[in-house]
């Protein structure tokens, strides 16, 4: 038999307004009730009591209040612009795979280039100063590059190692640039340290948004490319 507490507490946690809504008292929970009753019978697959409803809602809303926020507030430190970047991704293969082991060997490439790599199972993505882009793609052949992303930048923060046992942080950051519809390449992290690679035209708007959630540390704008 299927418990309408369940049913009606995986409706609420399909929708983020609904969930907080309801966490911090501010829904009307017979008016919600009214709302999702239809459905409720839907999975349920029974005829259900608006009364049950809100007797569920009642007593997700006392352990949700108790729980953690969905987005924590997070305090960032050092904030670092890097533009203009350059995003490029190869298949990942016998021969990639043995180039990008003597990669940090390239006389091109310094200590203070910028560069970023990921692996995944299929391909390997560089994130680099726009003008190591030559040397880099001159680097692997005769492998070809599947794509190549210009005109971006990295827009990094840091915060306490104390989020790390937060659940959301990634999620709250992520959110304040996903309601400015700011589209993110790519995301780099480290132990304290978060990294999102973006247009360069968004730069501005997103600098603005981070921050706001600053309280300490760094702003270091490198926007000339150290690449050479």
């Amino acid at each position: 038999m299927i418990k309408i507490s369940l049913v009606v507490e995986d409706i609420v946690q399909n929708s983020e307004i609904v969930s907080s809504a309801l966490a911090d008292g501010l829904l009307n929970l017979s008016a919600y009730a009214d709302t999702i009753h239809p459905l409720v019978e839907e999975k349920a697959k029974k005829p259900v009591k608006k009364g049950s409803i809100v007797v569920a809602l009642s007593r997700l809303q006392q352990r949700l209040s108790t729980q953690e926020p969905i987005h924590p507030s997070v305090e960032v430190g050092d904030i670092i612009v890097r533009a203009p970047l350059v995003d490029i991704t190869f298949d990942r293969t016998s021969s990639t795979e043995n180039l990008l082991k003597s990669l940090h060997t390239n006389s091109h490439i310094n200590e203070e280039s910028f560069l970023t790599i990921t692996e995944g199972n299929r391909e390997i993505t560089i994130i680099t100063t726009e003008s190591l882009r030559n040397a880099l793609v001159t680097h692997f052949e005769p492998n070809r590059p599947k794509a190549v992303i210009s005109n971006l930048a990295a827009i990094g923060v840091s915060f306490s190692e104390a989020y790390i046992h937060t659940p959301n942080v990634m999620y709250t950051l992520l959110r304040h640039l996903a309601l400015k519809r700011i589209n993110i390449t790519e995301i780099v992290s480290t132990y304290t340290e978060l990294t999102f690679v973006i247009k360069q035209e968004d730069v501005e708007t997103a600098f603005h948004l981070m921050h706001q959630l600053r309280t300490s540390g760094e702003v270091i704008l490198e926007t000339t490319d150290r690449g050479d």
